[in-house]
């Protein structure tokens, strides 16, 4: 999707979050949550209830779990380490996660290979539906807010170049 601003920073900011706030409104989504890096800046934009029973509004800094796609990233992360011989298939995951605490309380944990991982035959349980584990996560997490590193004039001033480049 390409969006093609030419306005103020302020401006671009209330267009994006008019556009994330329709799609979180057509899809029916409890919440959206969308960062745009560019040039060393981001700008967090969220769309949403983080809690609805309270009608809290979701804010750049709530934390979400990605669900599935996560697993996508992790792969695709682990491939690369694959690749470069900093990691193996039959690599025992207790070689590198054994030094956190947590760890040792996973079922099976000193046999979990990286392959095991991969192909989803570990045997590990889900997690995130279970109760204590929600509680526990969320007690633990302490929220940070992402910055924008430059000006979200910077972020107009890059669209407007890419605008002006993808419609010469």
């Amino acid at each position: 999707m390409f969006f093609f601003f030419s306005s103020t920073s302020a401006q671009l900011k209330n267009e994006l979050q008019l556009t994330l706030d329709s799609l979180q409104t057509a899809g029916n989504f409890p919440r959206l949550s969308m960062t745009i890096y560019a040039d060393n800046t981001s700008v967090a934009l969220t769309s949403g209830h983080n809690d609805m029973e309270k009608a809290l509004l979701l804010k750049p800094s709530d934390r979400l779990l990605m669900g599935s796609v996560g697993k996508t990233y992790v792969a695709a992360i682990a491939l690369q380490l694959i690749h470069k011989k900093k990691l193996a298939l039959s690599d025992l995951v207790s070689k590198h996660l054994s030094h956190l605490a947590w760890y040792a309380r996973i079922p099976n944990a000193k046999d979990i290979t990286v392959r095991m991982l991969m192909n989803h035959t570990s045997g590990i349980m889900r997690y995130e539906f279970k109760e204590a584990f929600t509680k526990e996560l969320t007690a633990k997490i302490k929220f940070r807010a992402l910055r924008c590193l430059m000006t979200l004039a910077n972020v107009a001033k890059n669209i407007s170049e890419f605008n002006q480049a993808y419609n010469a």
